[in-house]
């Protein structure tokens, strides 16, 4: 029993841990985006359809991710 209470604790925190990161710094756009709860705009977005190579050459070049969407109609 205690195993099994000690693991729930050990998900537990380690589900809750990343919820308490440090917050940006009162001088930057994002901290005066959490407290008026506007976003800021850098840019808008642009999608690379039916190219998956470009895509992956652009996201490195701009170093940001790359957003996948994938469906199927059944």
């Amino acid at each position: 029993m205690w195993t099994s209470r000690a693991s729930l604790a050990g998900l537990m925190l380690a589900l809750i841990a990343p919820a308490c990161a440090e917050r940006p710094s009162p001088g930057t756009a994002n901290a005066a985006a959490a407290r008026t709860g506007k976003a800021t705009v850098a840019g808008a977005l642009h999608f690379i359809e039916d190219d998956a190579p470009a895509a992956l050459v652009e996201a490195k070049r701009r170093g940001v991710p790359v957003f996948v969407e994938a469906w199927a109609p059944w």
